[in-house]
């Protein structure tokens, strides 16, 4: 290896190619286009001299040799962040890169609060990753989760920030074309966007506290392709409120079945237990209870 060659050079875009098996998203999240993804990771596997990925036209993979080069880079890089922590501690002014990964869902409401708070803390750089899956605090160098749903995990700890409800909407030109319910169980004769995450099946939606069990000609992934396919006349989704605010007061979307009781989730932000003393993590969560909370 060349000794005048920055040793970090080309780890984030691995890491994160490592996380997704997706160079599509890996540059989304970063910014920039596949290729330069794909050329960077090139030049990493030449500069170590072996093979990091597996690459075919429709799918990425870890080689045994870069999944083992992966964890070590997440542990150096663990260890780069306790260094700053260590020192941001000791001057108690929130600094560094703050990384947060949330449910792609909470775009809405996240971007333009962490917007604000880098207006506010400028000696501080966001670094967000937008995934459904479960965060390993202990072998991932993520400072906070934000999830929907119940945080049932002893090693966390989870602060509530929002109570949405969950409420069903069509665009007016679908209720025009195929009439609106006017019970559930009328939800069968209709088509019912489902939001099934990976690997996941199907869940019936909660009205009134019973099952009942939809369906539809589209099934989605994304909460955002969940409120496009709403808005563009493909059925009836279901959604949490804060999902569609803007959508309700321009009467692009109408809520179905308003009085029925669709019940009500949780957004939690997460973070490890031994990080709660770092600066930018205390802000940022005191911050998000403040924003939030209005």
């Amino acid at each position: 290896m060349v000794d005048n060659i920055d040793p970090f050079t080309g780890v984030a875009p691995f890491l994160r190619v490592a996380e997704t098996l997706s160079f599509r998203r890996s540059a989304e999240s970063l910014g920039v286009t596949p290729a330069a993804v794909s050329r960077t990771i090139r030049r990493l596997e030449e500069r170590v001299g072996t093979r990091l990925l597996e690459r075919t036209t429709r799918s990425v993979r870890l080689t045994s040799e870069g999944a083992q080069f992966a964890s070590r880079c997440r542990e150096a890089l663990a260890q780069m962040r306790i260094a700053e922590s260590e020192l941001s501690i000791a001057r108690g002014v929130p600094q560094g890169t703050l990384t947060v990964s949330s449910s792609q869902i909470l775009a809405p409401i996240l971007t333009p609060a962490l917007s604000r708070f880098l207006l506010r803390h400028p000696t501080v750089r966001a670094d967000v990753r937008f995934s459904d899956r479960v965060v390993r605090f202990a072998e991932e160098d993520v400072d906070v989760g934000l999830r929907v749903g119940e945080v049932d995990d002893q090693d966390v700890v989870a602060h509530v920030l929002l109570r949405p409800r969950w409420v069903l909407v069509a665009s007016p030109a679908y209720l025009a074309r195929k009439g609106a319910p006017r019970t559930p169980d009328e939800l069968a004769g209709h088509a019912c966007v489902r939001f099934i995450p990976p690997r996941a099946r199907p869940r019936p939606w909660v009205l009134d506290g019973r099952a009942i069990a939809v369906g539809g000609p589209l099934d989605v992934d994304r909460g955002d392709v969940l409120v496009a396919a709403a808005l563009s006349e493909a059925g009836i989704a279901r959604v949490l409120d804060f999902m569609v605010g803007a959508e309700l007061r321009d009467r692009r979307l109408v809520e179905v079945l308003p009085d029925a009781d669709g019940g009500r989730s949780v957004v939690s932000a997460v973070h490890s237990t031994s990080r709660r003393s770092v600066p930018r993590i205390r802000s940022f969560l005191a911050f998000l209870r403040e924003e939030l909370g209005r």
